[in-house]
């Protein structure tokens, strides 16, 4: 009986690590360069094996950062902050980009620019949120 138990808890945290560990949370790092390219990328917490963002992993684009998508990506939230100085997003044509929670755009001062060229394909599940 108890290594009925044992077990199921032993399952209960390998399934739990793995999906902690599985997420991570992604900031641009201020090399102006597409999605596809690690360079691109600070991972801030948990973790991921390529280095670019994928369907599980939460996006920051930060103030002043330019990042283009030109193969088709996702993402579960997808944040564009703006802070003074402006922040430049573009999904090239023939490209989707897939968000399953949320997109939202966050200008924090009054002179904020959060540029969007969208000439592909975005699919957001849930919502889209503007602030600013």
């Amino acid at each position: 009986m108890k290594t009925h138990y044992l077990r199921a808890i032993l399952t209960v945290a390998v399934i739990f690590s793995f999906v902690c560990t599985h997420a991570a949370e992604f900031e641009s790092s201020g090399n102006n360069t597409d999605w596809s390219n690690t360079a691109a990328w600070t991972i801030v917490a948990g973790t991921d094996g390529d280095g670019i963002p994928d369907a599980d992993d939460s996006v920051t684009v930060l103030d002043g950062d330019t990042i283009i998508v030109t193969a088709n990506s996702a993402c579960e939230n997808l944040d564009l902050q703006s802070s003074g100085a402006a922040t430049y997003f573009k999904v090239n044509s023939s490209t989707t980009l897939n968000i399953g929670v949320k997109w939202q755009c966050i200008s924090q001062a009054v002179n904020a620019d959060i540029d969007v060229l969208v000439d592909g394909t975005v699919n957001v599940t849930n919502r889209f949120y503007v602030d600013g």
